[in-house]
Parts: C-alpha cells; structure tokens; sequence
C-alpha cells in the first residue's frame, strides 16, 4: 500500500491547486469531483477495499466533530476527507475513534482502517515508527484559561504548580512532561532538564483524557486550571464558552 501516500499526496496538491478542485461537465460545482489521471494511480487492492475506512478523533471541533443533531461527524477536516475521496472516485467512511488508538491501528497487521484525518502532528516518534504522513495545514497551540480567576499563562513555566488538562497521546501531552524533563507518566529523561524544579516550582500535574472533550469539561468543572491544545481548537473552545474561557497565550 506504499502507493497510497503518493496518491494522497497527489490529491492534496490539486485540492490546493485547484480551490477544491473543477468539476468535469455534468458534475455538481459544489465541491471536487474524480480525476482521472489520480484516480488511475490508486491501486486495485485499495479500490477493493471501497468503502475506505478513515479514522478520526470527531472530540476536536472545529476539525472533526460530532453534530449532536444529526449524529454525523463534521468538520472542516471531513471536509477536506470527503474531497480527497471524490478526487480519488472512491467511497469513504470515517469512523470516530479514541486519539491513542488510531496509530495503533493504523500499524496493526490487518489494519481495520486505511488512513487518518485527524489533527496529527509528525513528529520523528511517530514518522520513525512507521507512519507516512502528508502535512497539509499548520497550526500552533494555545493555553486556555477560565476567563475569571483562571492562572495568567504567558509562558510554559507559568504551567508549573497548576493542573493542565490535554488529550491522552497529543503533542500537547508529552510536551507538558517533557517540559519536567520526563516522559509521559514520569519516567526522568537522561540529561533532559526539569524546568520546573530549576525554576524553584512545583511540578506540573498533567491530566489526561482519552477525549478533547472531556478536556475541555475539566477545565470549565475547575478540575483542571489550565487547557493546553492546538490554536484553532482553543480558538473555537473560547468562542463557545459564552465568555467563560480566555486564551492565556501561546507556547
């Protein structure tokens, strides 16, 4: 399945290209349709597997989310999921899945699903691990306080002493411990600094959830002081909150 990456690769490029792509004649202009000379590079054995099984983690709106009207996941992500999959003339299905289980997997001997749309950084970890990746959108990351009484957080030593709610297996987790110059779950890092203690402060405790969601509700229960996650879910969380999150800077 090696061809795929290129093949999505392809896909991206001319979404990029193209504004979401031309329609062909007879073909509705409002989104990408199939393009043949993409199309033809997709291998028979992934056509065989129609419909593709994508996994998301739908707990991160704006990116992937599920309408609680309709049950359906949504996002601008399944957008760009479901544009990909038009350009490819395949059927797609995304399937909602916990964070920490979609490499997995993603790398189990029968994969149960082809590849991910779900907000991934590509970290050296995970490339050397095995996973192909093709970047598409950047985006940075956000601390997020309750807009009374909240800590001020200007920098990561400002985490130091607080609770900091993040999605279990996220950049934003191991980041939070590596800041103690430790893994995730505490194990000490040879010849890596522990910023906190060096600084005269108490450690930080990292909460972790297996949802953004649940995250997110730590920090509005006063289970957790701070909310660490990337830039345009903070943005979309303070923007709900009805006035009861702020930003509290950015990392």
């Amino acid at each position: 399945m090696k061809r795929l990456p290129v093949t999505l690769a392809l896909v991206a490029l001319t979404l990029a290209a193209c504004g979401g792509g031309t329609a062909s004649p007879g073909a509705s202009s409002g989104g990408p349709s199939k393009v043949d000379s993409i199309a033809s590079t997709v291998p028979a054995s992934v056509k065989d597997l129609a419909p593709l099984q994508i996994a998301t983690d739908a707990t991160y709106a704006p990116n992937e989310f599920i309408n609680p009207d309709t049950g359906a996941i949504e996002g601008w992500d399944i957008d760009f999921g479901k544009a990909i999959c038009k350009v490819m003339g395949v059927a797609c299905t995304f399937n909602n899945v916990i964070f920490a289980n979609i490499i997995p997997q993603l790398k189990a001997e029968n994969p149960r699903y082809l590849f991910a749309l779900s907000s991934y950084t590509p970290t050296d970890e995970r490339i050397k691990g095995g996973i192909d990746f093709i970047t598409y959108y950047k985006a940075g990351e956000s601390w997020v306080v309750k807009a009374q009484g909240g800590p001020t957080v200007n920098t990561a030593a400002d985490m130091c002493g607080h609770t900091v709610a993040v999605e279990t297996s996220t950049t934003e987790e191991s980041d939070a411990w590596g800041f103690m110059g430790k893994q995730v779950g505490g194990t000490a890092i040879a010849g890596d600094k522990d910023n906190c203690a060096a600084a005269g402060k108490q450690p930080i405790k990292v909460s972790s959830f297996e949802k953004q969601t649940d995250a997110n509700s730590a920090l509005l229960s006063g289970r957790a002081d701070i909310l660490w996650v990337d830039q345009p879910v903070a943005d979309y969380q303070v923007k709900q909150s009805g006035g009861k999150m702020k930003l509290g800077g950015k990392p």
